[in-house]
């Protein structure tokens, strides 16, 4: 499968996935001072899967624990709740019903990797 996607400086690029890629893909980590780099640290990709992105923003440490996910023309919030092993929609733009089951349950597949990617994330920022 193949995917283009635009880089920061606008150029296009065609990137090839295999199977195992397509299912599920942890980015790896971006070093500072690169540009889009730096632009991506505010906002780190901590999961891709199924084409969804899975982020979070920097801005945003004063708030609970939180994944931002977007997929296409389609975006959404969720709240986690470590305690209780729950989540509950902050927002959703664009999604059918079929597409807020798919996330949520990416999100819960890998709620304890968003959790401890959250808690790392949050511990880098202070520092």
């Amino acid at each position: 499968m193949a995917k283009f996607f635009r880089r920061g400086d606008g150029t296009a690029v065609l990137q090839m996935f295999t199977k195992t890629q397509i299912f599920a893909r942890v980015p790896k980590p971006l070093s500072r001072g690169t540009g889009i780099a730096d632009r991506m640290s505010i906002m780190p990709t901590i999961l891709l899967i199924l084409g969804w992105r899975l982020f979070f923003y920097a801005n945003e440490g004063s708030e609970p624990i939180h994944v931002h996910c977007r997929k296409g023309d389609m975006e959404c919030k969720y709240w986690l709740d470590p305690h209780n092993f729950d989540i509950e929609e902050a927002f959703a733009y664009n999604l059918s019903p079929a597409d807020k089951r798919q996330i949520r349950k990416i999100i819960y597949e890998h709620f304890e990797y968003i959790e401890q990617q959250w808690e790392e994330f949050q511990r880098r920022s202070r520092q």
